[in-house]
């Protein structure tokens, strides 16, 4: 298929250093879901995700690295579903500041939301928060989300 149209996307969560395939990180599952959604806009996706080997690098080029590709990225999806250290917090504040929507995955019932509750930072730092992967896959299966994303363009539907 040959696309006019790309969207770059990074994958914000915990890496898996251990195997722990109980611990929620980012997939192939998920991410051939992103693909396919896209592909069926005829829109190319570009997806930077640093659990997979490819992308490790040695620590003191990660920093650098991630945080310019955050910058020039369309999109930040972030998985929030258990505790997360500093560098999800880094990587959402860093996407705030370069006008970069920020997607959180946030179940209710999980440290970052409960019920009527929201943690604050993750409530201002996020563009939208959604309750799993299914339901962020139906906000982004919109054609004016996607061509707000593919322009850059400034979000302004929040769910």
């Amino acid at each position: 298929m040959n696309f006019k149209k790309n969207i770059e996307i990074y994958l914000s969560g915990s890496i898996d250093r251990k195997g722990d395939q109980h611990y929620p990180y980012w997939t192939i599952k998920e991410e051939k879901l992103l693909s396919d959604l896209f592909h069926s806009y005829s829109v190319e996706c570009t997806i930077l995700n640093p659990n997979n080997s490819a992308y490790q690098r040695e620590t003191d080029e990660i920093y650098k690295s991630e945080l310019n590709f955050i910058k020039r990225c369309s999109l930040v999806l972030v998985e929030l579903s258990l505790r997360r250290g500093i560098g999800v917090g880094v990587e959402m504040y860093h996407a705030k500041l370069n006008n970069v929507p920020v997607f959180s995955i946030a179940p209710n019932n999980s440290y970052y939301r409960n019920d009527d509750w929201i943690h604050p930072f993750i409530k201002n730092l996020s563009t939208i928060i959604v309750e799993d992967i299914g339901e962020l896959i139906q906000y982004l299966n919109d054609k004016s989300v996607i061509n707000t994303l593919i322009k850059k363009r400034v979000f302004t539907k929040k769910i």
